[in-house]
């Protein structure tokens, strides 16, 4: 019979990234500058009100919106707001609400490490996600999206396909997040998973008769992992290798960084030797992509074992017991044996 976790559902957020087609590039730029301009302007009016930080968020964005847009009744009486956007701002709802609190974001981050007083910079600046409230977007299918875009006189909507890791149709999908890199546009997507058991580990030990606990030597063995009852007795343990294996390929990749470094070390001078050392220099970033890669694969070639193993054995807590601790403790064992 199996238990009643009403009380403690909840979810959890992943981001997936899609690219999105070459399709009016300008126009995402133009866009993305003009989101720039808005919260630039919302961030000086905070610098200029610094008491509005005390409140709230949404307090503060709806006083934001009075000293910079006014509300219906000043409109009414031809009362100005204090802080006006400038003419050329004309910005929809919540184009301007995502850079309000965005500029609310930045203003709270830099007033905790006291550099409120300091001006933002142009890199700060060009850092600060562009999130795409609903509003902003709309149509948001299994591979196209339409954007609502600024091409330098007026908004109109643009469709993008997009290509990428694909959507699971369970999820919620949330707000998207534009990102410009020279001519290549993506959106990284949250997505809201339901997550039925949200129990502290504290709480689970309660109910569960069974935990796996693992430590990481990262010696041959990867991961150690031992199924135990909840009072602590031990039932079974399994040692999941592969450190020596990779330990070999990471190895024979340094060896060739370290001819080529040497290589290139020679290569200086002449014209032919200058370029030669380009092409060694472009090899270089190959191998240490090839590093890379080679930590990425087994990462996940250990978690998906480990997760593998957990269901076989129908284990739902896995706890990582004094991690450093237990790491040390194995390393001098090896050294002294």
């Amino acid at each position: 019979m199996g238990h009643d976790y009403n009380a403690k559902m909840g979810h959890s957020i992943l981001r997936y990234k899609v690219r999105l087609y070459d399709r009016h590039f300008s126009w995402l730029v133009i866009t993305r500058e003009l989101y720039t301009k808005v919260v630039s302007h919302f961030f000086a009016v905070l610098k200029q009100e610094k008491q509005l930080l005390e409140l709230s968020d949404f307090p503060l964005l709806r006083a934001l919106e009075t000293i910079c847009i006014g509300t219906r009744e000043m409109k009414k009486n031809g009362e100005p707001p204090k802080y006006p956007l400038p003419e050329h701002l004309k910005v929809p709802l919540y184009f301007r609400r995502s850079a309000t609190n965005a500029a609310i974001d930045l203003a709270r981050k830099k007033a905790a490490v006291q550099t409120f007083s300091e001006d933002i910079s142009e890199n700060e600046l060009s850092h600060i996600p562009m999130v795409l409230y609903q509003g902003m977007y709309r149509s948001f299918e299994e591979s196209t999206i339409e954007l609502k875009l600024y091409d330098g006189s007026r908004w109109r909507w643009v469709t993008y396909p997009f290509t990428g890791r694909k959507l699971p149709e369970d999820a919620v999908r949330l707000s998207p997040i534009l990102f410009l890199d020279k001519k290549t546009a993506w959106l990284e997507v949250p997505l809201s998973f339901p997550v039925s058991d949200i129990r502290t580990v504290k709480e689970r030990m309660q109910e569960e008769e069974q935990i796996m606990a693992v430590a990481f030597p990262d010696v041959d063995v990867m991961a150690a992992a031992v199924v135990l009852q909840k009072d602590g007795e031990e039932l079974e343990y399994r040692m999941f290798r592969g450190g020596k294996q990779k330990e070999h390929q990471r190895r024979k990749l340094l060896v060739q960084l370290a001819k080529s470094k040497e290589s290139r070390k020679r290569g200086q001078g002449t014209y032919r030797e200058q370029y030669t050392g380009n092409e060694g220099l472009q090899e270089n970033r190959k191998l240490y992509q090839k590093l890379e890669d080679i930590n990425n694969y087994y990462t996940h070639k250990i978690s998906r074992e480990l997760l593998n193993y957990c269901q076989e054995k129908n284990i739902k807590v896995i706890v990582v017991p004094n991690y450093e601790n237990s790491i040390e403790d194995y390393r001098k064992q090896c050294n002294s044996d």
